[in-house]
């Protein structure tokens, strides 16, 4: 399970129940976690990765209404692969409105804003949005 329940496998692949295809959450869904599991090698997580980078960039590349370098995408596909695309994700996010609005380091400084779990700051997600922000800005020209 990651931080907040969410059970995982892979690089991160967050496990979904296949008749709802809502997250598989908490101790009490174990069972069902570990009949779904198919990850065995590092192999397979590569290529479960690539599926979900392709999702998640999907997502992203639609959300976004300005023009981005390579970096700042792969800072935004990284954020969204963790917090989700939607509308409580990159989707609702001020990110996204200060980015969409051509404010691109107001978009950067809202990175590190997204560093709670459960309403915990961890230090995972700490060093993650600082990465994250700092690949964003290695792709913003001044």
């Amino acid at each position: 399970m990651d931080p907040i329940g969410i059970w995982t496998e892979g690089w991160g692949h967050a496990m979904r129940a296949p008749d709802t295809g809502k997250f598989l959450k908490g101790a009490e869904n174990k069972a069902k976690a570990n009949k779904l599991h198919s990850i065995n090698d590092e192999t397979q997580a590569n290529a479960v990765l690539t599926e979900d980078l392709a999702e998640f960039s999907g997502h992203v590349a639609a959300l976004i209404k300005v023009d981005v370098s390579d970096d700042q995408f792969g800072a935004l596909v990284s954020f969204a692969y963790n917090v989700g695309y939607g509308s409580d994700g990159l989707g609702g996010s001020t990110l996204l409105k200060l980015l969409n609005a051509g404010n691109y380091i107001g978009a950067a400084d809202q990175f590190p804003r997204w560093n709670k779990s459960g309403g915990k700051v961890l230090k995972g997600l700490v060093k993650r949005r600082q990465d994250e922000r700092n690949l964003f800005l290695a792709g913003t020209s001044a």
